[in-house]
């Protein structure tokens, strides 16, 4: 495993070709797109997230898009084809990485896999995100994961948790050291969210200590459970109410917990007539939503840095669609979604989720 150049970077004269034909072109790799001009004229222009594949024969190199399968043949760039080819894979994978990182933040390496799925691998400071040349990506969190492990058979780093199983080969004799670092981030994870339940209130230290219950991940809200979040002051001023009606119901099926900066982010997802309800209980700046499989969008949360938009935006060609073309639960997340419902008068709201 070996880190590589801080970002993708390339310009050079060749040759593209495609549906019409061949033209002489100055290729350009860059930080977020790839574009081929003749002059001033723009031949093609990809943000770097559209690139599905990067295949090579010889001193040819052929890119597909992700949303039509327009492909574009790149050649005649003699010595610099392997210095091509090396950006178009970084452009991409620095693309799809940033998707899934929350906002601003940065990797603090980048690795690469040369196994039988070659592909980057990022550290962050949360965790680890696994961006293969071709098929799914997939980002584990530290504080979701339930170990890390070198398997000495296949020379894989094996990560393991309630949202799966991950194996990324190809590390080479760095994979031990990945190994002890992530479990050892895996421990501090564990600390910090049970350090931030005793902050709440919640008397849930132990099962946090123990991987019981992890954050960013839904448990099930037994009675006691239900209780104690009802005796504590997590849910927020705006959503107290709404709260007690879902409890009323018996509606209540999992609870979800979140550290975000010094307090605790609480969801409740809750079987309604129409699917499953994410029901956001420490911010009033969110809609009630309603989709077909509410695990597969606490997955996607994570998986997307916790943003919004990627689960949110209507668009079928753009950056969050051109990330769901590789990552199964935001997929899942955005197909799914049934519906949203505001938090007006609270009996006209459960009566529009309880039908």
């Amino acid at each position: 495993m070996r880190r590589l150049a801080e970002a993708a970077s390339f310009t050079a004269g060749g040759e593209i070709g495609g549906e019409s034909g061949s033209a002489a072109c100055e290729f350009r790799v860059a930080t977020g797109a790839i574009t081929a001009r003749d002059g001033e004229r723009v031949l093609v222009h990809w943000p770097a997230q559209e690139i599905a594949t990067v295949s090579r024969e010889d001193y040819e190199i052929l890119a597909t898009n992700v949303f039509d399968g327009q492909a574009i043949t790149l050649r005649r760039f003699g010595r610099r084809t392997d210095e091509l080819e090396t950006a178009l894979r970084r452009a991409r994978a620095d693309a799809l990485s940033e998707l899934m990182a929350p906002p601003g933040a940065s990797p603090l390496d980048v690795f690469t896999a040369a196994g039988e799925r070659s592909g980057l691998l990022y550290r962050y400071d949360d965790g680890l995100r696994w961006i293969p040349d071709s098929g799914d990506c997939t980002a584990r969190l530290y504080s979701e994961l339930s170990a890390a492990e070198f398997d000495a058979g296949s020379y894989e780093l094996v990560l393991t948790g309630p949202f799966g199983e991950t194996r990324i080969g190809g590390l080479r004799r760095v994979t031990r050291e990945m190994a002890s670092e992530t479990s050892r981030h895996i421990g501090e994870a564990r600390e910090r969210f049970a350090a931030a339940l005793e902050r709440a209130g919640l008397p849930w230290r132990k099962e946090a200590i123990a991987g019981g219950i992890a954050a960013h991940v839904a448990f099930d809200a037994s009675a006691d459970r239900i209780e104690v979040v009802s005796n504590s002051e997590i849910i927020c001023e705006g959503r107290g109410e709404y709260w007690r009606l879902l409890v009323e119901a018996a509606a209540v099926d999992r609870l979800v917990l979140s550290p975000v900066e010094d307090r605790l982010r609480i969801v409740a997802l809750c079987a309604v007539g129409d699917g499953e309800l994410y029901e956001t209980l420490s911010e009033t700046d969110h809609a009630s939503f309603v989709f077909e499989d509410a695990d597969a969008v606490v997955r996607a949360w994570t998986e997307v840095g916790f943003r919004r938009e990627p689960i949110f935006s209507p668009s079928e060609r753009d950056a969050a669609a051109a990330l769901a073309r590789v990552l199964p639960s935001l997929r899942e997340a955005r197909s799914g979604l049934r519906d949203r419902v505001i938090h007006d008068e609270p009996g006209l709201w459960r009566s529009r989720l309880f039908k």
